[in-house]
């Protein structure tokens, strides 16, 4: 009975030994799942920062590709206005005797590219 009591310590004790390393092994695991948990939630914000950063930059990219556009819309009116001054220009041009009734007329509302040149160039004597 004695040895029966002994091998019985003995396998308690083993079976106290294999406890104690499992819960180790699990709290060890636990930790790991943590540090990983913290390193993936980092990692989230680290992108999500990421994200509102590119789409401010990208709000900003868009406002200033608008303002660009614009301001070569207005440019593109504009040369197409002198452009259409310059050919009344060389119509008016003669060799300085005489009157010249010429007139500049916007035919298209407000856009340079519907100027016409009318008028007349007489000749004095």
């Amino acid at each position: 009975m004695n040895w029966t009591i002994q091998r019985l310590q003995a396998e308690i004790d083993n079976i106290k030994y294999l406890c104690a390393k499992l819960e180790a092994t699990i709290s060890e695991a636990e930790d790991h799942r943590e540090l990983a948990l913290k390193g993936a939630h980092d990692k989230q914000e680290e992108l999500e920062a990421a994200l509102h950063q590119t789409r401010e930059n990208m709000a900003w990219q868009l406002r200033e590709y608008q303002e660009l556009t614009n301001v070569k819309l207005a440019l593109d009116i504009e040369i197409a206005t002198y452009c259409k001054l310059l050919e009344c220009r060389v119509l008016v041009k003669g060799d300085g005797v005489g009157t010249s009734n010429i007139s500049v007329v916007n035919s298209a509302g407000g856009s340079g590219s519907g100027l016409t040149c009318r008028g007349t160039i007489g000749g004095g004597g």
